[in-house]
């Protein structure tokens, strides 16, 4: 059962609201480009874990993906948490192509088109987020589990170099549910109560705490480097006109009435879930305050106030 779904996190919500509106010029837009790539890689490569995991048998197992958990002023996140009756696992996902190998330093060395990088070994992360928990869930008040960790490689292109001195439990995804199995099959007694571990499951879920993130803020994005308007979701690569209460599409000529509310489910994303009658008509692209009116006035939008210094609720489009 999944108690914690693998879902986007703020900070790639905002990226790809972000990078389709941000204009080349922004001092950022390289770097950004490069983290949206980062980390829309990282979530690609822990939603295929679901895939790999349903060949698993796991009917009395509670799956919690991307669990973040605070512990000594900090937090931890865990890929995939499996909790069984037998053993539970922890499951590091990593999204990398190109050769792999580790040295005997503990660094795991990445090579791709000819060029070598460093970067920390995978298992030991898996065994630190092991350790974290362990105390986490003592403060709890649970005796400690068993955890078994694996370090899964999710990307198709990659190739695991391996020797036969390093572990079995690092390996590309295909290979992820027999391991699975044959750590599951060596332990035929059950080790705990399906409900302890479902009451322990409903705990880290209340307690995760995703990460808030701003990246208008934390990168100082120059809002004149934003584009402003409506996309056309049909050929999603020019914004719309809006005509005789209708957008539409200067290039395929399709027509939309409720194309807005794609455009302010991304500025909900990118700002906030408040949203007034000018910062819609900049947003939008226009020019109107009585249609930019018009158009917030909308079953899925909620109006706070009747004063000029009302706003409208975003929720329902989000």
């Amino acid at each position: 059962m999944i108690i914690l779904p693998c879902e986007k996190t703020a900070e790639l919500r905002q990226l790809e609201v972000l990078m389709a509106r941000l204009m080349r010029r922004d001092p950022n837009f390289q770097k950004l480009d490069e983290l949206y790539g980062k980390v829309s890689s990282g979530y690609f490569g822990e939603s295929s874990l679901d895939y790999y995991l349903k060949l698993v048998d796991l009917d009395d197992a509670f799956i919690l993906y991307g669990l973040r958990l605070p512990e000594s002023g900090s937090y931890f996140q865990i890929d995939a948490l499996i909790l069984t009756s037998k053993i539970c696992f922890i499951i590091e996902a990593k999204n990398f192509k190109g050769e792999i190998s580790f040295n005997r330093a503990g660094q795991m060395i990445r090579t791709l088109d000819g060029i070598s990088e460093a970067f920390s070994d995978p298992m030991a992360q898996a065994h630190a987020q092991k350790q974290r928990l362990q105390h986490y869930i003592m403060a709890l008040g649970y005796t400690p589990l068993e955890i078994h960790c694996i370090v899964s490689f999710t990307h198709p292109k990659v190739i695991l170099n391996l020797e036969e001195n390093d572990t079995i439990d690092i390996m590309v995804n295909q290979h992820l549910p027999r391991r699975m199995d044959e750590v599951l099959y060596s332990r035929q007694k059950q080790s705990y109560q399906i409900e302890e571990l479902r009451l322990l499951a409903t705990i880290l879920k209340k307690n995760h705490s995703p990460r808030e993130y701003n990246v208008i803020e934390k990168y100082e994005i120059n809002p004149f480097n934003i584009k402003k308007g409506v996309w056309c979701p049909s050929c999603k690569d020019v914004m719309l006109d809006r005509l005789h209460s209708n957008w539409s599409c200067p290039k395929c000529k399709s027509k939309n009435r409720n194309a807005q509310l794609n455009a302010l489910q991304e500025y909900a994303i990118l700002y906030n879930n408040q949203i007034t009658n000018k910062e819609a008509r900049e947003f939008l692209g226009l020019q109107s305050s009585s249609v930019t009116k018009r158009i917030l006035h909308h079953p899925k939008i909620q109006k706070v106030g009747t004063t000029k210094d009302s706003y409208y609720i975003l929720d329902g489009v989000i």
